[in-house]
């Protein structure tokens, strides 16, 4: 099985964590890179999530899918108001991402699912953001 390679940015000006994801995704190596963004020095509880999702292929049953779940619904950072984007590409990611969605308890969370980056930060990013630092973003994906 190929290990999965999972990465953060954060942007504290725009209240944004960027989430890129590749390779074999499991709930093992989900939750560690959860806990070490958690613990990251520029996160703070109410930040949005851009989550790309699209050269993912998910080891996760619907067991795992909702221990998951369950992880973010213990976590009293998770009582903020916040929007995630889940950004993916084929039909399985699109299904492994709705069972999350239906299972999260928590009604502060705004949870949608996109097919393109650009939609996907549109939909997160309200403040006023210049077309340069909206690319430079968009690159960095």
């Amino acid at each position: 099985m190929v290990s999965s390679t999972n990465k953060f940015k954060i942007y504290p000006e725009y209240n944004l964590v960027i989430e890129l994801h590749s390779g074999t995704l499991n709930l093992t190596s989900y939750l560690n890179f959860k806990k070490k963004l958690f613990t990251h020095k520029e996160f703070k509880s109410g930040m949005n999530y851009f989550i790309n999702l699209k050269k993912v292929n998910f080891d996760a049953p619907t067991k795992d899918i909702e221990k998951f779940a369950d992880f973010n619904n213990q976590r009293p950072s998770f009582s903020e108001r916040r929007k995630i984007a889940l950004v993916t590409d084929t039909p399985s990611q699109v299904v492994s991402t709705t069972i999350y969605k239906s299972l999260l308890s928590n009604h502060n969370q705004d949870i949608e699912i996109f097919s393109t980056n650009e939609k996907a930060l549109s939909w997160l990013i309200t403040e006023p953001i210049t077309q340069a630092r909206y690319k430079e973003v968009l690159a960095e994906l």
